[in-house]
């Protein structure tokens, strides 16, 4: 039987007339490629610091058609001077994924330019970098430094002052930290080199520093103002008694408030006295119902302040508190805590009551327990304990309401030898945040170094400068002491 060849015809014709095409030349007239005019770049909106972000860049012609013969190199550029980004590379059919890191909080944004054609480019969206929850470096202090202070400044910088170093000498060096360059630079040094002293921010903006030890262990009565306008500090009136370990509060008229404190190695004080910024005076008011050093003291919003716990002359731990009246000068007792303690901490909120935690007695103990002030009663309870226990810690009231607790030490046991133990203040790193309703604390992400001795201040953005400290760590029998010039932002 004879086959068919029709079919075959008919695939051979057509074939030919494809070929063919209706041009006289008989060749394909297919446009030309198209040539790249800009590049597209595809990022998330958010970003954490310190965090991986990928992003796709796309070479593009004019009418935003992919461009896949893009044979070109590509360089990476970005608003953050701190990003990490990709080397030079090429595309791979007009398209290519990258990653970046992004370092500086804020609006940001990454551009991609060809490295032979610089008008071929292109950006991407802004990108919100936010700072991650937490504590991260910052620029490093001039100099290390423990028991020192850390001011607000009116001018958002924070003032650095005195405190002792490795050597255990007292400073009088000063320095001012920057947010927005995130660095220490160094500003006028002190009158008096001193340590253990306290430091107020004036209405004025000045601030006034008083008291505190010098090298040689004298205990200081001398007091200096420091005017952020020169950068300097120059002497004011001296306090009635010298004296550290004490408190100084800034009052609702514009006085500061000093109470009690130690004169001596040996001595604590009941006394008390009014630093007037108009005459550069300290005067006498009246003395506290008990003596007592390394207490609390906290502004009420009734503009009495609380002054709670501290220890004796003996350093036994007080349990009581008392209220100063800045209308008639005088102290009045007023409800205890529940739990004598010194070297604590004690926070306004912002519902008018104290948070009063941490802190140690004459035994040893440490302490995670907490309570709250009512001043409408004037009665202390107790709330939730910390999670970790805790003296020479930090508390700072946040924007939000509650308080982060940072650092610190704990007494720990350890051996010193045969038939011999001691008490060694341990530095801690961990840190939890207070919510006032309900009454709970919450560990969060710890500080990058263990601290005690240290500052905390919360800035005008409402994060938090956390400055030196003392770290003691313990390596079998062996005790490690540092004085730390390092510093960490909470966000």
């Amino acid at each position: 039987m004879r086959k068919s060849l029709l079919p075959v015809v008919s695939l051979f014709s057509l074939s030919l007339l494809s070929a063919c095409g209706s041009g006289s030349s008989g060749r394909s007239t297919n446009p030309p490629p198209a040539s790249t005019t800009h590049f597209s770049i595809t990022a998330p909106a958010t970003a954490t610091v310190g965090t991986g972000v990928s992003f796709a860049v796309a070479a593009l012609d004019s009418s935003n058609a992919l461009v896949s013969t893009y044979s070109g190199t590509v360089q990476f550029t970005s608003t953050d001077a701190q990003a990490v980004l990709p080397a030079n590379s090429t595309l791979t059919n007009g398209t290519a994924n990258f990653s970046a890191t992004l370092n500086t909080a804020g609006s940001q944004t990454i551009s991609a330019t060809d490295t032979v054609t610089a008008s071929i480019t292109g950006t991407s969206a802004a990108i919100t970098v936010n700072a991650p929850i937490g504590f991260q470096p910052t620029g490093n202090m001039e100099t290390p430094r423990a028991e020192h202070t850390a001011t607000l400044l009116t001018t958002g910088e924070v003032l650095v002052a005195g405190g002792i170093d490795n050597t255990a000498a007292v400073l009088g060096t000063a320095e001012l930290y920057d947010s927005s360059a995130a660095s220490f630079t160094p500003t006028g040094s002190m009158v008096s080199a001193r340590a253990g002293h306290t430091a107020v921010s004036l209405n004025s903006g000045k601030v006034l520093v008083a008291g505190g030890v010098d090298t040689n262990g004298n205990f200081l009565a001398s007091a200096e103002l420091f005017d952020p306008a020169t950068g300097t500090f120059v002497a004011t009136g001296s306090m009635n008694a010298a004296r550290t370990g004490h408190t100084a509060t800034l009052l609702q008229d514009g006085t500061v408030l000093v109470t009690g404190g130690q004169s001596t190695s040996a001595a604590a004080l009941a006394t008390a006295e009014l630093f007037d910024p108009a005459s550069g005076t300290f005067s006498l008011t009246g003395s506290m119902t008990s003596v007592r050093a390394q207490h609390a003291a906290a502004l009420l919003q009734d503009g009495t302040v609380l002054v709670a716990g501290g220890h004796d002359a003996s350093t036994n731990a007080l349990a009581t508190a008392e209220l100063f009246n800045p209308a008639n000068g005088a102290f009045t007792p007023t409800g205890s805590l529940n739990t004598a303690r010194f070297e604590h901490t004690a926070t306004t909120l912002s519902n008018g009551m104290v948070l009063v935690a941490g802190g140690i007695d004459g035994n040893g103990d440490t302490f995670a327990s907490a309570e709250l002030f009512d001043p409408g009663v004037g009665t202390f309870t107790l709330t939730g304990s910390l999670n970790t226990a805790r003296f020479l810690h930090t508390a700072t009231l946040l924007n939000d309401g509650t308080v982060i607790f940072a650092g610190g030490a704990a007494l720990t046991l350890t051996s010193c030898g045969i038939n011999c133990e001691t008490l060694v203040p341990v530095s801690i790193a961990s840190a939890e945040i207070f919510t006032p309703a309900p009454a709970t604390f919450a560990p969060t992400a710890g500080m990058q170094t263990p601290r005690a001795t240290h500052t905390a201040t919360l800035l005008n953005g409402g994060s938090v400068l956390v400055t030196g400290g003392t770290s003691v760590q313990l390596q079998g029998r062996q005790i490690i002491s540092t004085v730390l010039a390092t510093a960490e932002l909470f966000h």
